[in-house]
Order: C-alpha cells, then structure tokens, then sequence
C-alpha cells in the first residue's frame, strides 16, 4: 500500500469512527429534542506501519479530515449502517467498528486501523504492555462470512501476502493473504463453511 493509499485509508477509518461516536452519544432530551453533543475530534491512528494523528471537524454535514496538519479534505458524512460507502472516488465496505479499531475492505483488501482519541493513546502509553499472542503464521477471518475457496493445500509453500483464501460478507469477496512466508501446516475450514469474526482458517508451520 502506498503512502498516499495509507492516508485515505486513515482518514476513511476515522470518518467512520467519529460517525460511530458522534451517533453513540446522541440522545433526547426530556422534551424529545435530539440532542447531539460534540464528540472528540482528535485521534491518533495507525494501519500497517504507517501512523498519524488525524483531526476531524463537521460542516454543513460533511467532514472534515486532516491528516497530521495537512489541508483538510472533505468527505461525505457516512452511514456506518450501510453495507458499502462511498467516500469521494474511494468505495469502502465497514467490515467491523470497535471502541479501539476500525476494520474495512479498501481495493479488494481488508485493512484494520488502530484508532484511540489522542488522549487515550498518550495514556496507552503508560499502562502495561499486554504481551500479544504471534499471528504471523495464522491466517484469521477478519469478518463473518461464508468461505468461497481455499486457495491452499497442507504441504504448500506460500509467500507473503499470497491469497490463501476467500471468504464473502454482505455480497463481496474478501481474498484473505498471509503476512509471512511459510509451509501450510493445517486448514481448519473447507469452501461453503460459515465462519465467525476471529475464526482461525489456515497454520503455517
């Protein structure tokens, strides 16, 4: 991914955060007026290896999106709800919106963006380090999802960022590659197979 690819994916992740946010804290008030205070617009953001502090301000219902003091850029307001958005040129299908990441499908690939208020990053800092389970040789279903093909036998060898599988979501094919080379050690799903957020699908040795 390039580095301007990495910026739009930044800044499409924090569009849809901050739209999450903001509809999170919306509520009536006792005279059943809506009422819509203003969510935190600073974030620190991270997806791959590339890291930036984003900016988000609202007018006349669009978004405005700055990438580490950049011009901002406009874009459309989404609707979380909606099963593919389209953000200017780029069209992006959510996959999954947490308190802490935002996970789309970007080009034909799956990108999952680490996103905190910046506050909440710097404070990241201070706790503890959680030790992190090694991913590298497990291919993970980013979404639920029916598997399409797997792409790979037990005994293959594969290459970074080779397709091993495709699994469907909300009517689009999602080709899921591994992070690192290696020899196919087991699958754990065969084609047609539902699989959950999370579900482990191929082990390298």
């Amino acid at each position: 991914m390039t580095s301007e690819e990495s910026i739009r994916v930044l800044s499409i992740a924090s569009a849809l955060y901050y739209t999450r946010l903001a509809s999170r804290l919306s509520y009536k008030s006792n005279e059943r007026h809506l009422i819509k205070p203003k969510p935190v617009s600073s974030f620190s953001a991270i997806v791959n290896d590339t890291a930036a502090n984003i900016n988000v301000t609202e007018s006349g219902g669009k978004l405005l999106i700055s990438v580490d003091g950049a011009e901002p850029v406009e874009y459309p307001s989404p609707n979380v709800s909606e099963s593919v958005i389209h953000f200017n040129d780029d069209i992006v299908q959510p996959i999954k919106l947490t308190n802490e990441s935002v996970s789309i499908q970007f080009e034909g690939s799956v990108f999952t963006v680490s996103i905190l208020p910046s506050k909440a990053r710097e404070l990241e800092k201070l706790m503890p380090e959680k030790p992190k389970e090694d991913l590298a040789g497990k291919l993970i279903s980013p979404m639920p999802g029916t598997v399409i093909s797997v792409d790979v036998a037990v005994g293959d060898m594969v290459a970074a960022g080779q397709t091993c599988a495709v699994v469907e979501a909300m009517k689009m094919q999602n080709a899921l590659s591994v992070s690192r080379d290696g020899k196919v050690k087991a699958i754990h799903v065969a084609d047609g197979e539902k699989v959950a957020d999370g579900d482990l699908l191929i082990e390298l040795e």
